[in-house]
């Protein structure tokens, strides 16, 4: 690029090697800082190591934490590999690549809950007014897999229900009593939530 050119900045630094140390990083930081800027799927929680808990993760808050508008998180939940990732990539319109992210094997591929970072506007206008609320969407860790327990399932289920304005419950087969179980559970669990708003003390056992 600068080839034959020997002008000096300073310190026996050439632009010539300038073009051949610090032009490379600059690059680096220009295309990083065009990613950070597209929009992605970031962690929200994580198990512990002993997998008896979920821990919040600043990357997923802080993108949640940017929204101003009325926020409605829309929730994706089911047994693991039954394509919950890929599901919620095609309403996305993102490929797999760029969204949130697919395995390929037997093995549960989503750890904890992923937040999409940036929300889809949906706009509701009234006679009288107007509103602003942004879907925010979020894939979590599969249920039913061999590795984990049945307790930890449960506290990504109990997460997913209490968090969402929507939860989806993505099956890959028919209806099982489980999945009604399970869903039953959430229904509960909501009624449990409003009372509580309304300070009402539910019987759900936490």
């Amino acid at each position: 690029m600068w080839k034959g050119v020997s002008v000096r900045l300073g310190g026996g630094l050439t632009i010539e090697r300038f073009s051949e140390t610090l032009y490379p990083v600059f690059l680096i930081l220009v295309y990083s800082s065009l990613l950070a800027a597209e929009p992605r799927a970031l962690p929200l929680v994580q198990p512990s190591p002993d997998h008896r808990k979920l821990e919040a993760l600043e990357a997923g808050l802080s993108a949640l934490e940017q929204i101003d508008d009325q926020v409605a998180p829309v929730v994706v939940i089911g047994a693991y590999r039954s394509g919950k990732s890929f599901l919620l990539n095609q309403i996305l319109g993102v490929g797999c690549d760029m969204g949130f992210g697919v395995g390929h094997t037997r093995e549960t591929h989503t750890k904890g809950a992923w937040v999409w970072s940036e929300g889809v506007v949906k706009e509701a206008t009234t006679a009288n007014s107007s509103s602003v609320t942004r879907l925010v969407f979020i894939d979590t860790e599969g249920l039913e897999s061999v590795k984990r327990t049945d307790t930890y399932d449960d506290r990504i289920f109990a997460f997913s229900a209490a968090l969402s304005s929507l939860l989806i419950y993505n099956l890959a087969e028919t209806i099982r009593e489980s999945d009604v179980a399970k869903l039953s559970f959430a229904t509960q669990l909501g009624k449990e939530l409003i009372g509580r708003e309304d300070g009402v003390e539910g019987g759900l056992q936490p």
